[in-house]
């Protein structure tokens, strides 16, 4: 069972620190499959090229080896597609005796369910069948017996489950959040459900619904900088840059996309120029240039991201890249909507953050 933390995680960063009241919120989301692929590999497909032995006897003379998986979207549900290697055997004389080799295909269609409480998603299987190489289904008894009975089931356990990771996220965050507003953070967690699922030939689509404290009145003001803290700023700059850069690089190379590194590079140049005009000079809300910024980098971004995870040869590390990127999309949804954040996307959030490092440097 494959926890999504990541949706709790985001959420969990958009706690406004400012007068709060309760409201009720519904982000649509949604899991490219490349990303349930990824849940998928990291785990059931645990074995050799990603495959995965489902089933074998007491004996070990008989198995059922599903790879080769493909996975796309069919008439609202989940197809999958798996490659299988079966064999029946017997045991003689303390020797394994091969009775029957079979290779074909399975196909399972899954529809996402939700549970009664609406924090699980589920994928039980609707329909399945199997055909041999030539087209033909499968006529075997016993492998037919197999395949309903000790495969199909075990396709069917990845959940998705927001419940799992909950007292470790809090323990993680706790110390960065205002001790006044522990009690909300929990009532946020305690409120976030799923709901309206839909599936298409590229993604799954779901909302994912809370409540939270937001501002009851707009954020405060941040003046913009005087030229002393201007100066002082231009100081730590470089040292910012340098590690953004840094970063960017590791992930150009964990990628092995050069086109991606100088994608990033762009935007981090396009960054220095957007953070310096939101510094020192007043815009409104939606002309601010740092919300506008981030949602333009991320648009361009995001899918050149998600087409560089295919070069990613670790399946952890292609699973922690497809849900990075999943997460920035609730906050890119979470932006645009202006549904407040506890770290905020805008001039005035930047300029208290610029404040604060510049006061921690002195």
């Amino acid at each position: 069972m494959k926890k999504c933390s990541l949706l709790i995680a985001v959420l969990l960063s958009c706690l406004s620190s400012a007068a709060m009241c309760a409201q009720h919120y519904s982000v649509p989301i949604q899991l490219d499959y490349r990303l349930v692929k990824a849940v998928l590999f990291s785990s059931l497909y645990t074995d050799k090229q990603h495959s995965a032995k489902l089933w074998q006897d007491k004996q070990g003379c008989s198995s059922v080896i599903l790879s080769a998986l493909q996975l796309d979207g069919y008439q609202g549900q989940l197809r999958l597609r798996n490659k299988v290697h079966a064999q029946v055997g017997a045991l003689f004389a303390g020797q394994c005796m091969t009775l029957l080799k079979w290779v074909g295909t399975l196909e399972t269609w899954q529809q996402p369910r939700l549970s009664d409480d609406r924090k699980t998603l589920s994928l039980p299987i609707t329909h399945a069948v199997a055909y041999d190489q030539h087209g033909q289904k499968l006529a075997i008894e016993k492998l037919e017996s197999v395949l309903l009975q000790h495969v199909q089931p075990k396709l069917a356990t990845v959940n998705i489950d927001l419940r799992q990771q909950y007292p470790e996220l809090v323990a993680t965050l706790l110390p960065y959040i205002n001790p006044t507003q522990h009690g909300m953070l929990q009532e946020t967690l305690d409120s976030l459900v799923f709901k309206d699922i839909q599936v298409n030939e590229q993604h799954v689509t779901l909302n994912l619904a809370f409540d939270t404290s937001v501002p009851s009145s707009a954020s405060a003001h941040s003046a913009p900088f005087t030229q002393a803290e201007q100066q002082r700023w231009q100081k730590l700059a470089p040292y910012w840059e340098k590690l953004l850069t840094n970063a960017l690089t590791q992930i150009a190379q964990e990628t092995h996309s050069s086109a991606l590194h100088e994608s990033l590079l762009t935007v981090v140049k396009k960054a220095r120029n957007t953070l310096q005009q939101a510094l020192v000079a007043q815009h409104t809300a939606q002309q601010d240039p740092v919300r506008l910024f981030f949602l333009t980098s991320w648009q361009q971004l995001a899918p050149k991201l998600i087409a560089v995870t295919a070069d990613i040869d670790n399946d952890q590390q292609r699973l922690r890249y497809l849900s990075f990127i999943a997460a920035l999309d609730i906050v890119y949804q979470l932006v645009e909507q202006n549904i407040p954040l506890g770290m905020e996307i805008s001039s005035d959030g930047l300029r208290r953050l610029g404040r604060l490092l510049v006061d921690s440097a002195s």
